[in-house]
């Protein structure tokens, strides 16, 4: 870095940047070091090739210049000769006139009279030719038209009188008559004047000594015409059979055509004829009158002729001389005229490079602080950020962009075609690696890549780079390896950053090595230590809300139009190649200037310029067929567009919830897109958001227990439809907006008008007066009878009255009758999305749907074997069980065994996740499709519990839980037993088991009154009581090995009662009607007769415990999405537990 380089440093834009950071954990001093060297080493290496480029094109420039100048000179020197040409041309000229003065006034004569008599010889040779011509001619027809008129002569007259007699002539004798009529000079054809003239005496005679030079040209050409269409009329086999007069007359017709024909072209000859006559005649005349009066100037003559030779040489030399310099400089104006173009293009370039250099500075300081500060925000943060640090360092340009700035066109095809994500994003985090392998950037890179999709493009461009895992016992290895050779390694699974390998590789930090962290945990960046902080840059690689709008959009576009994806790759990448081509041509052509002292005899530069344009053209021609496909692109996109928007805000927020991998969502959309779109140009958006919107909250809900599901289902409505769930409305709902702050004498008012309005909801109804005017007016509270009966009954369709809207029914019955709450949410949902929609049934079902055969099923639940061997036997699948504890070896052998179309089952329990599992998880993923059948299942069992990311982000994650209610969860632990054989008796026991077990889970949903403390119930209760069942030797036993086991677990004296009465009504005293039936499934179709929504009596309970459960649980559902809401994460993808642990949600 020069002096005046240093001298220009803005200091005091690095200390304004480093004071406008908001984020504490950024403002580190080391972070503040790096910043500083990260701006070094941009404004050295962007300095130096814009120095270059210059000298480059200045070059280039220059060498034009110079043959500018050389022209000019040229064409200076020619118009100097040109006036010298002249001269000499005018005095040999001079001489030329003396000598045609001398010598015209003797052999003018003696020429014209030798001309003369040569002409009279010609003009009498030509004479006698034409003559002859003429004669042969018209000899050759004659014989024929004498025929002719003989033929016509011997026509009988009952021939003609037989043609007269026809009263419809056929066309032969039409045509034929109609050809003798015209040559005869007669205009009318119609057949009356045929017949007429065929009716006059003589008329053989008339058309005998007709002559042809008679004939009319107009006549002879309109019969020509008539020949061209009749011709086959004027055939004498043709004629004859028409009538025998005709022959003759068809042949007469021709034959005076033909003479016709002949005196025409002898008419010319005839004309030149006469003019050869008259031609002799003056000729002969004028040899007379020069006949006398020659002289002779032979020595006048002899001297003009020696001087006309000197100038004439001396001409001829001034004009070789002249026709030199004009070929030269017309072959150097070619060139300059053809880089004319490159001239203007090439001074623009120094002066943008001008000015480039000039704002060095700023927009190296601009980027290094992108690179060490602005990572890890999304772009609409960066951008904040630049317009902020423009305004501070009195940057004018607030378009600043770090892509275009570090990066070029070239590039980002090259990334885009390794496949990374088409977003803004991405990019960035490109340049960041890009620059950090450069070695600009030395803080080290962390991806943050939940689905994998910045690895791929790694893998795809670091070709030479070592991948290792940090789970692997290579690792220590591969890092020591990479840090002495300085090659590239990038650590991949990272779960966490282990002291050791960190110092180690931070140790190395100055050297060639480069080392970069890529993870699938969102949260990762936020676990490290401050030290490992300060010097790592997280990259995230997730999709962003105008990112994902924009794959959902262009992957709908291609899903439909497939063929437009490989054209619209392949032109980028042709235009990417054309424009590296162009660009070098243009520097091989700066470099033969610059080096070349005479560009102007140069035949090579010519040859270059002509193979740059022909390039250029090409390029141009691909450029064009580029904008064409991309505007057909975006108009075909547009109607994509509102409803992509709208899904593209759902996943995001489904997203924190589960892993939803791309392919996915997209599949889902393009699945929602096709079911609508009757009219590419007219989707129903609608139909298009409420069908994504549910398979995605389908999906979802299949990863969440049931108590959290109507709590995220309710978040994900409000992220897609802000239409029905307007902000006020639901910062009334989730009890935002403060009571205290609600004025008391509106509430004294209210309670003095609505007297019937309970103490507990006259300030949530003043609530809704204060933030929703319109809301309140439209509840009518006047009508006291109506809120009376609905406060009474609770039943929702009493307000259907009021004509509210969906949600503001959930509000107003929050607000006047909370305990009703639950069910209105509930109500709120079945009309968003479909009644159903959040029902727990059939879960198996919908995992094998949703996953893929290189996606696994992850079942998390105790009882996953069974539930997924019952379904399985449901439905005719092959299942193979395989233990954790077995291997990898095992494992591979049944997938090679089960990939063609069976399911194949890892069981893990209580195990802990392996690195082998995770290993063969990833592997599977990896494998292309074509190598598994599209029956083909992966499935992996487990207990309920945390999850590795590897796992959760490679798996389709599944909690089973049993069905709400009795009746859905009875008729779930008996579906799990359909593939048992057993008699009556021990069927009843088990049935009766079923309920017992569905009774006292539900039970725990009441609390205290169902029972004074939770109990952990689960399958393995319920499981071993059914072996002890099929073990005892009779009823009775049963029943004391199944109330040992489920006593067990109980503390309490009344709980411990309550259960053993709960036993004794299932087990000993089992419901009427009761199948005695050896077949598993008629107990449960009996079991589907009990009610959807638990009675009381059913659970033995108080009347009103189940007003209490359905508070409880509005309470919970409100409270969670408080919490949401309070941890909704601005502008970052994270995970569902930075935004559920908080209300216990996950």
């Amino acid at each position: 870095m020069s002096q005046d380089d240093m001298k220009s440093i803005p200091v005091q834009g690095f200390v304004d940047i480093y004071k406008s950071l908001d984020a504490e954990r950024v403002r580190t001093p080391s972070r503040y070091m790096h910043f500083i060297k990260t701006y070094y080493k941009i404004f050295n290496i962007k300095k130096q090739a814009l120095l270059q480029r210059r000298d480059t094109l200045c070059a280039g420039v220059e060498a034009l210049r110079r043959a500018r100048s050389e022209v000019a000179t040229l064409q200076d020197e020619a118009a100097e000769q040109e006036v010298a040409l002249s001269e000499k041309q005018a005095k040999a000229n001079q001489a030329l006139d003396q000598i045609g003065a001398t010598v015209r006034a003797t052999t003018d004569k003696k020429e014209e009279m030798y001309q003369l008599k040569k002409n009279i010889e010609l003009e009498n040779e030509k004479l006698q030719i034409q003559k002859k011509e003429i004669e042969e001619e018209l000899a050759s027809v004659e014989p024929v038209i004498a025929a002719a008129r003989a033929a016509v002569g011997d026509i009988k007259p009952e021939s003609l009188s037989e043609v007269r007699s026809l009263r419809a002539p056929p066309d032969v004798v039409r045509d034929v008559l109609e050809g003798v009529l015209r040559l005869m000079g007669i205009a009318d054809t119609s057949w009356h004047s045929m017949k007429s003239f065929l009716s006059k005496r003589g008329v053989k005679e008339d058309i005998r000594c007709l002559d042809a030079r008679q004939i009319s040209p107009e006549a002879a050409q309109s019969v020509e015409r008539l020949l061209q269409r009749r011709g086959a009329s004027f055939e004498q086999a043709a004629a004859r059979r028409a009538s025998a007069a005709c022959a003759p007359l068809a042949a007469w017709v021709r034959a005076n055509l033909d003479y016709a024909r002949a005196l025409a072209r002898v008419r010319p000859l005839q004309d030149r004829q006469r003019q050869l006559h008259g031609n002799l005649k003056r000729a002969e005349d004028e040899l007379a009158a020069l006949s006398s009066g020659l002289a002779t100037v032979d020595e006048r003559v002899a001297a003009l002729k020696e001087q006309l030779g000197r100038h004439t040489r001396e001409a001829a030399a001034i004009e070789l001389r002249l026709s030199t310099a004009v070929q030269t400089i017309s072959a150097a104006s070619d060139l300059l005229d053809r880089l004319a173009h490159e001239y203007d293009s090439w001074e623009n370039d120094l002066q943008n490079i001008t000015i480039e250099i000039l704002e060095l500075n700023q927009r190296s300081l601009l980027a290094a602080g992108y690179l060490t500060y602005l990572p890890d925000l999304t772009e609409p943060q960066a951008r904040n950020y630049l317009s902020k640090w423009c305004s501070l360092i009195n940057f004018e340009d607030t378009s600043f962009s770090l892509i275009n700035f570090l990066s070029t066109p070239e590039k980002q095809l090259k990334w885009e075609a390794n496949g990374l994500p088409l977003d803004q994003s991405a990019f960035k985090n490109a340049v960041f690696v890009e620059q950090y392998l450069e070695q600009s950037s030395t803080l080290t890179p962390l991806l943050v890549d939940p689905e994998g999709e910045a690895e791929v493009w790694l893998r795809s461009t670091l070709a030479h780079a070592d991948f290792v895992p940090q789970h692997e016992p290579r690792l220590a290895t591969a890092l020591h390896l990479a840090l002495r050779l300085g090659r590239t390694l990038v650590i991949t699974e990272v779960e966490c950053i282990e002291e050791w390998w960190w110092s180690t590789m931070r140790g190395a930090a100055g050297g060639r090595a480069r080392v970069l962290l890529a993870t699938r945990r969102p949260a990762l960046a936020g676990d490290v230590a401050t030290h490992c902080r300060a010097a790592l840059a997280p990259l995230h690689f997730t999709a962003r809300l105008h990112a994902l709008v924009d794959q959902l959009v262009h992957g709908a576009f291609y899903k439909q139009n497939p063929e437009m994806k490989e054209k619209s790759k392949e032109i980028k990448l042709t235009k990417a190649t054309l424009q590296k081509r162009q660009h070098e041509l243009q520097e091989n052509l700066l470099r033969d200037l610059s080096g070349n002292a005479d560009i102007l005899h140069d035949a090579n530069l010519l040859a270059a310029l002509e193979k740059t344009r022909s390039t250029s053209a090409t390029i141009s021609q691909a450029l064009d067929e580029a904008r064409a496909l991309e505007a057909h692109t975006r108009a075909a996109c547009e109607a994509y567009a509102p409803s992509a928007a709208r899904a593209a805000s759902l996943a995001l927020a489904a997203r924190l919830v589960t892993a939803l991998p791309p392919d996915t969502l997209l599949d889902v959309f393009v699945g929602a897109v096709a079911r609508s779109e009757s009219n590419p140009k007219n989707i129903n958006n609608d139909e298009v958001v409420k069908y994504f919107t549910r398979k995605i909250i389908e999906r979802v809900l299949l990863s969440l227990h049931k108590k959290d599901k109507y709590i995220v289902v309710m978040h994900l409505l409000r992220q897609v439809y802000d239409n029905l769930i307007p902000e006020k409305l639901w910062q009334i709902f989730i009890g935002n907006f403060n009571l205290i702050e609600i004025d008391k004498d509106l509430t004294r008012t209210m309670k003095t008008q609505f007297q019937w309005i309970t103490d507990d909801c006259v300030k949530r109804v003043a609530q809704i007066k204060v933030h929703d005017e319109n809301l309140f007016n439209r509840l009518s509270l006047g009508t006291s009878d109506m809120w009376l009966e609905f406060q009474k009954l609770g039943d929702l369709h009493i307000l259907s009255k009021l004509n509210l809207e969906p949600f503001e029914c959930v509000v107003a019955v929050a607000a006047l009758r909370p305990e009703s709450t639950y069910r209105a949410i509930v109500s709120f949902v079945d009309q968003v999305l479909g009644a159903g929609a959040v029902s727990g049934a059939h879960t198996a079902q919908r995992a094998a749907l949703w996953s893929q055969p290189a996606r696994p099923a992850l079942l998390l639940a105790a009882h996953a074997h069974d539930v997924l061997a019952a379904h399985a036997h449901a439905h005719s699948r092959t299942l193979t069980t395989v233990g954790i504890d077995e291997g990898m070896n095992v494992w591979e052998a049944a997938l090679e065994t089960s990939r063609g179309g069976s399911w194949l089952a890892i069981r893990v329990g209580a195990s802990p996740f392996t690195r082998d599992l995770l290993s063969f998880v990833v592997s599977l993923s990896e494998r292309p499709a074509s190598d598994f059948g599209d029956d083909f299942r992966l499935w992996i069992l487990a207990e309920d519990r945390d999850i590795p990311s590897t796992l959760s982000t490679n798996c389709v994650k599944v909690v089973l839980e049993s069905p709400e209610g009795v009746k859905r969860n009875a008729c779930g632990t008996l579906s799990a037993w359909t593939r048992l054989r057993a008699d009556a008796t021990l069927l009843r026991h088990l049935a009766g088991l079923a309920l017992f077990h569905a009774l006292v889970q539900e039970r725990r949903a009441y609390i205290p009154q169902g029972w004074s403390q939770w109990y952990g119930w689960e399958w393995g209760d319920v499981s071993a009581s059914a072996a002890a069942a099929r073990a005892a030797g009779g009823e009775e036993a049963a029943r004391e090995l199944c109330g040992a086991l489920y006593a067990a677990r109980v503390e309490r004296a009344r709980d411990r009662s309550v259960l053993h009465a709960l036993a004794r009504r299932c087990l000993r005293e089992p419901p009427a009607p009761w199948p005695r039936s050896d077949r598993l499934q008629d107990y449960v179709t009996a079991m589907e007769a009990l009610p959807d929504i638990d009675s009381p009596e059913l659970l033995q309970l108080p009347a009103n415990c189940r007003v209490a459960w359905e508070k409880n649980a509005a309470d919970n559902i409100i409270a969670g999405l408080r919490g949401l809401s309070k941890q909704r994460p601005a502008g970052r993808m994270r995970p569902a537990s930075c935004i559920l642990a908080a209300r216990g949600i996950l």
